[in-house]
């Protein structure tokens, strides 16, 4: 998951200098990107943009929050044979547990992106006003509709 999440990374950067560093040549069909050779060639170091740092913030805790709920359950999974003298009960009590926390990764992941990216987070609420807002007329106008 960290390398999909880098490699996401590593795409968008260099998608983005593709269009920065190009220049547009004219066709009759389309406009085709040229790179610009003399920046390209030229190593320089730059601060991360503030995407570049949104970005780094999602991977870092998609990949935080997923080690922590499910290493638990997988490491669980892996010694619970070499467990001698434990209930079977008890065994079958952590795995229920551990489960139940390896799952919260898939609902907890919205939320974290919603801490840790602005730009999410503001769509986010553009978009959760937006349905308020279609839930408003939806409800006035089928209100109207009974009372004529």
């Amino acid at each position: 998951m960290v390398l999909a999440n880098a490699r996401m990374i590593m795409n968008i950067r260099q998608s983005r200098r593709r269009v920065t560093n190009g220049t547009t040549v004219p066709s009759s069909d389309m406009n085709v990107p040229v790179p610009n050779i003399s920046s390209s060639t030229g190593t320089h170091t730059r601060r991360m943009s503030a995407l570049d740092r949104m970005l780094f913030y999602m991977m870092l805790a998609n990949a935080v929050t997923f080690i922590t709920t499910q290493v638990p359950f997988h490491l669980f999974m892996c010694i619970r044979n070499n467990l001698t003298g434990v209930d079977s009960n008890t065994l079958s009590f952590i795995r229920a547990v551990l489960l139940i926390w390896s799952s919260l990764y898939f609902g907890i992941a919205f939320y974290f992106y919603c801490l840790a990216a602005p730009l999410f987070r503001q769509k986010f609420i553009k978009m959760l006003k937006k349905a308020i807002f279609l839930q408003g007329i939806t409800h006035s106008t089928i209100h109207r509709t009974k009372v004529n």
